[in-house]
């Protein structure tokens, strides 16, 4: 979360953070950087997610909460997930972050090494199983390879409660089959009464892009 504009300029504060798409947590410093006291992070590659406890597990700067779990717009359906590496990948090193549930194509086709089977759950579902109160989470980070309308299509009651969100976003050339642009996910967050405010491009072709939710 750190490069963006308006949340620097704005001495922007969080209370806590969901963040779909964990990777190993090498975001934690950003989101403590921003006052986060809770953060929630999902990861559904079972491998990554081991990682992602070996990196972060024992972080007591914060309330952590680590999940295994695949998100999307229904609840126990059964799920293609594609594994997918970077060449410099391997234990708690390299690319390891490209993994989803649309089949790569393009540069990252030949990087597929495995495709798993796991069921789905709404983020909605995860956070009411597990009895998080969801007005200590202000701030919602989604960066699941080009299904995060997916998540955000289970995730109906956290984009009403939630202030700000950090969406990966890919203007052209999508490295995913069927995945969205930059505009499909605009459109879906103006529905959810959120307002773009800036991308921070991280190539150019693609970046996190910041929404605020209006009033």
């Amino acid at each position: 979360m750190i490069g963006y504009k308006y949340l620097e300029e704005n001495n922007i504060s969080v209370k806590g953070v969901i963040h779909v798409g964990a990777h190993r947590g090498e975001e934690i410093d950003e989101h403590l950087a921003l006052g986060a006291k809770k953060i929630i992070w999902i990861e559904a590659n079972p491998e990554v997610f081991d990682e992602l406890l070996e990196n972060i597990g024992g972080d007591t700067r914060a309330d952590n909460y680590f999940f295994n779990n695949l998100c999307s717009d229904t609840n126990g359906e059964l799920k293609d997930f594609h594994i997918v590496y970077g060449p410099d990948a391997g234990h708690m090193t390299g690319n390891k972050g490209c993994s989803s549930m649309l089949s790569p194509i393009g540069r990252f086709e030949s990087w597929e090494k495995d495709k798993i089977i796991v069921p789905s759950v709404k983020l909605d579902t995860l956070l009411t199983l597990h009895e998080f109160n969801i007005k200590d989470f202000d701030f919602l980070e989604i960066d699941t390879q080009g299904a995060e309308l997916y998540v955000l299509g289970g995730a109906e009651e956290v984009l009403k409660h939630i202030k700000y969100a950090s969406i990966e976003v890919t203007y052209s050339n999508p490295d995913y089959a069927n995945s969205p642009l930059a505009e499909d996910i605009i459109n879906f967050m103006d529905g959810a009464e959120f307002d773009y405010i800036e991308t921070k491009f991280l190539d150019t072709n693609w970046g996190d892009a910041l929404f605020i939710r209006r009033g």
